[in-house]
C-alpha cells in the first residue's frame, strides 16, 4: 500500500476517535472504506434539499451540481453550517429558506455559491448573480454574509459531468475528496460573493 494513502487514511480515522485501517485491505479497499465512513458523518442535500450540521453529522455537501447551484452557509465561530441544492427554477426560494434557517441570532456567515457543471461550462453567470443580488438586497441586519476563507475543492462527479462538495464543520476545510474520492478536478473555490 502506497505511504500516502495509509498516512491519510490513518489521519482521517483518528480524526473521527477510531482507527478502522486493516493491514489486510488494498488500497481502493482502505479508499472504499473512508468514503463509507465518513459517510456516516455527512448530510448531504439533493436536489431542492437543505442541509445543516449536527454534532453527529459535522460535514456537509451536495452533489450533482450540473444546471444546479450549491450554496454553502457556514458560521466559523459557532463551527455550524447550511448547504442548499438549488434548481434552477427555485433558487431564490430555496436562498430564502437558508436565510430564515439563521434565525435572529447575529452571526457572521461565509457564504460559497458554486454553479452547476453545464452553467460554468456555457460561462452562464446569470444564476449566480440573481443569488448574489438577493443576499446583498435582501440580508436580515442581523446577518454579515462575506466570502467563505476556504477552499471547498470542488470536483467532478464520478461518471456524470456535475460538481460536488463536502465541507467539515468543526475544522473548517474542504473533505470534498475524502468523501466523494479523488477523481478529476472542477472549480477550486467556487464562486464567492
Amino acid at each position: 500500500m502506497s505511504e500516502n494513502i495509509y498516512n491519510k487514511f490513518t489521519y482521517i480515522g483518528n480524526k473521527l476517535k477510531h482507527n478502522i485501517y486493516d493491514i489486510n485491505k488494498g488500497p481502493s479497499q482502505v479508499k472504499e472504506t473512508v468514503h463509507q465512513d465518513l459517510r456516516k458523518y455527512a448530510s448531504i442535500a439533493l436536489m431542492g434539499q437543505i442541509v445543516s450540521s449536527t454534532d453527529e453529522k459535522p460535514i456537509i455537501g451536495t452533489t450533482a451540481l450540473d444546471t444546479c447551484y450549491g450554496i454553502l452557509f457556514y458560521d466559523r465561530a459557532n463551527k455550524w453550517g447550511l448547504v442548499g441544492h438549488a434548481a434552477p427554477s427555485s433558487k431564490i426560494i430555496t436562498l430564502s429558506e437558508m436565510i430564515t434557517k439563521l434565525g435572529k441570532k447575529p452571526r457572521i456567515i461565509e457564504c460559497a455559491i458554486v454553479s452547476g457543471y453545464r452553467n460554468v461550462e456555457r460561462s452562464d453567470t446569470r444564476g449566480e448573480e440573481e443569488l448574489r443580488e438577493y443576499l446583498h438586497n435582501y440580508c436580515p441586519p442581523n446577518i454579515l454574509f462575506v466570502p467563505y476563507q476556504g477552499s471547498l475543492n470542488t470536483k467532478v462527479c464520478s461518471n456524470v459531468y456535475a460538481y460536488e462538495f463536502a465541507l467539515n464543520v468543526k475544522t473548517g476545510k474542504s473533505v470534498t475528496h475524502d468523501l466523494f474520492g479523488n477523481e478529476e478536478l472542477g472549480m477550486t473555490n467556487g464562486h464567492l460573493l
